[in-house]
C-alpha cells in the first residue's frame, strides 16, 4: 500500500491571486491611495475589517451606487467604508465635499483600480478583513446591496 502525499495542500485562507480578477480569499494589494500623505491601503484597516467601494464618474449604474453609499455610511457609523473614485480633480474636490467624510473617498487612477487592484467592473464593493483578505464582493446598485456586505463581519463587529 502506497501512501498519498499532497505537495501542496489548499488553504483558501493563505492563497495568491491566481487569475485575472479579484475572488472572495484573496489578498487585495496594498497600494497607496493617498501620495500626499503617505497612506497605503492598509492603513485604513481599523477595527479588523474595511468596505471599499469603487465608482467611476463615467459609469451611468454608478450614479445610484455613490448616492446609496452615504445613506448607507450614515446608517451604520460603526462599520469602516471608504469609497475610492476615478474621476476628474474637479468632480473629485464635489464630491469630497458632499460626502464630507461618510465615507471617506480617496481619487485613484482606474489603472491602479484595474491593475493593482484587480478590480475591473464598477460599482463594485468589497469587504476586507484586517490582513487585507477579500471576504465578500457584490456588484453595487440598491442600498439593501450594501448589507451584503456586512454579512462576513457578523462575528467581527459586535452591534453589526
Amino acid at each position: 500500500m502506497s501512501r498519498i502525499s499532497i505537495e501542496k495542500p489548499h488553504y483558501k485562507f493563505l492563497k495568491k491571486p491566481t487569475s485575472a480578477d479579484l475572488n472572495v480569499g484573496d489578498f487585495i494589494s496594498n497600494v497607496v491611495v493617498d501620495k500626499a500623505q503617505d497612506v497605503y491601503l492598509y492603513d485604513l484597516i481599523i477595527n479588523r475589517h474595511l468596505i471599499l467601494t469603487f465608482f467611476d464618474t463615467e459609469c451611468s449604474s454608478c450614479e445610484e451606487a455613490m448616492n446609496n453609499i452615504k445613506s448607507f455610511a450614515t446608517k451604520n457609523p460603526h462599520i469602516n467604508i471608504v469609497s475610492f473614485i476615478h474621476t476628474t480633480d474637479d468632480v473629485f474636490q464635489l464630491l469630497d465635499e458632499y460626502y464630507n467624510n461618510s465615507p471617506r473617498v480617496y481619487r485613484l487612477a482606474k489603472e491602479i483600480i484595474n491593475e493593482e487592484l484587480k478590480i475591473y467592473s464598477f460599482p463594485k464593493g468589497i469587504t476586507i478583513n484586517e490582513i487585507g483578505q477579500v471576504l465578500h464582493i457584490e456588484i453595487l446598485g440598491p442600498e439593501y446591496v450594501y448589507d451584503f456586505l456586512k454579512i462576513p463581519l457578523r462575528k467581527l463587529l459586535p452591534n453589526n
